[in-house]
């Protein structure tokens, strides 16, 4: 009967679903409850995640420059087109790790970018003090006369619209 009720809490845990090693059947009343908190524990974090991942799409709605770079930033391995667009429209209000990112863009041609070794170099030098490594690197790649377009550009340059 003891086994038949431990049975039944793990089952209302959500512990016969995929449950890790340590929730297989049949379990002792320790078992059942390490499951029961394991489960809860990793609910309690996919909420946590899904609410912060909410506040954060909110801010970067708003035109908060920081949770546009972190959206970008968690969406950069799934949707790399809705990454380019957090991390353009971040950079564009001057956040430095989101001009980082859009030169990286640039500079690699990432979807939907085009590779353009003098717009990478100018995202780089609006970086400032955290793009100098970069355009330290893509100078030695690229002829004087593209690197005094870039500066060029970089000195020219206002906030405008990203492209798509």
């Amino acid at each position: 009967m003891r086994k038949l009720y431990i049975s039944l809490i793990a089952m209302l845990a959500g512990c016969t679903s995929s449950p890790p090693f340590f929730c297989e059947a049949p379990m002792d009343i320790g078992q059942t409850i390490t499951c029961i908190a394991w489960r809860a524990g990793a609910n309690s974090a996919a909420k946590a995640e899904s609410r912060r991942r909410q506040e954060i799409q909110q801010l970067a709605a708003e035109g908060d420059a920081d949770a546009q770079f972190q959206l970008a930033s968690l969406t950069f391995e799934s949707d790399r087109k809705a990454s380019w667009k957090w991390f353009c429209r971040a950079a564009m209000s001057g956040q430095p790790s989101a001009r980082v990112a859009t030169g990286l863009y640039y500079e690699y041609g990432l979807d939907p970018v085009k590779p353009d070794s003098v717009t990478a170099l100018m995202w780089y030098r609006l970086a400032g003090e955290e793009g100098r490594e970069w355009a330290q690197k893509l100078e030695r790649d690229i002829d004087p006369g593209r690197i005094e377009t870039a500066d060029r550009r970089a000195g020219e340059w206002t906030p405008g619209h990203c492209p798509d």
